[in-house]
């Protein structure tokens, strides 16, 4: 075992991950979640970078990308997802303002994003349907017979 430092345990899943020091706390080493439900480990410098350290547009949209498609109060389906110099523009609508809410939030919670501006809008499930229509071919509205 390595003293003071974070070593790598194979664990009971097969293809290892990390252990918190001092804890035994195993971490997924691809996600950098904690395994068993626990919150990622605080300190005084976590979240302090080197100096001029900026993530990259990119590296910010796939993490706010995957926290959204993995989150399970959230259906991203409807809505684009913009990043340009660290600040994050949110376009397109959800089912309810609980999810406009959460889509925020996840992207607030992303490090290296600066501000969030949120332009989602809600939409009620008689407005999507009235696109689903027009899709088809027919007026917004329309009546369609189910029980033949």
């Amino acid at each position: 075992m390595v003293q003071g430092g974070t070593h790598r345990s194979l664990g009971r899943e097969g293809y290892g991950g990390y252990l918190e020091p001092g804890k035994g706390q195993p971490w997924h080493p691809f996600t950098k979640e904690p395994r068993g439900g626990q919150p990622p480990p605080t300190g005084p410098y976590r979240g302090r970078g080197p100096r001029g350290y900026r993530r990259s547009d990119e590296a910010l949209y796939e993490e706010i990308c995957e926290r959204m498609t993995r989150h399970p109060g959230l259906d991203a389906t409807d809505f684009e997802v913009l990043v340009d110099d660290g600040d994050v523009t949110l376009i397109g609508t959800v089912e309810d303002r609980a999810q406009k809410r959460i889509a925020e939030e996840v992207a607030e919670q992303v490090s290296g994003v600066r501000n969030v501006a949120n332009h989602l809008t809600v939409q009620s499930a008689r407005h999507r349907t009235g696109t689903a229509e027009k899709a088809a071919g027919m007026p917004e509205g329309a009546l369609v017979r189910t029980d033949r």
